[in-house]
């Protein structure tokens, strides 16, 4: 595949890793997601299963989470019990 390690990012679950493919070099080409088998059958958990179908099915997004607006959220909360 031609994947730099330092491109490499470890999970464990519910997939080992996720590779960004000539990040390193300042070029994304691919995002990869990466599941390693090394017994003797190649069999995927159900869990495994599902998100390769939705990878396949392009049911992949970006989200930016904007933890100053939950913070601040939070606190008006927090005062408002008071």
């Amino acid at each position: 595949l031609g994947i730099n390690p330092k491109d490499v990012r470890y999970l464990g679950t519910p997939i080992d890793f996720l590779a960004f493919k000539g990040l390193s070099e300042g070029k994304l080409e691919r995002i990869y997601f990466i599941e390693v088998k090394s017994g003797r059958k190649l069999t995927l958990s159900a869990k495994e299963k599902q998100i390769r179908e939705a990878i396949k099915q392009r049911k992949v997004d970006w989200l930016l989470l904007d933890l100053r607006k939950e913070i601040e959220e939070l606190g008006e909360r927090l005062r408002r019990r008071k």
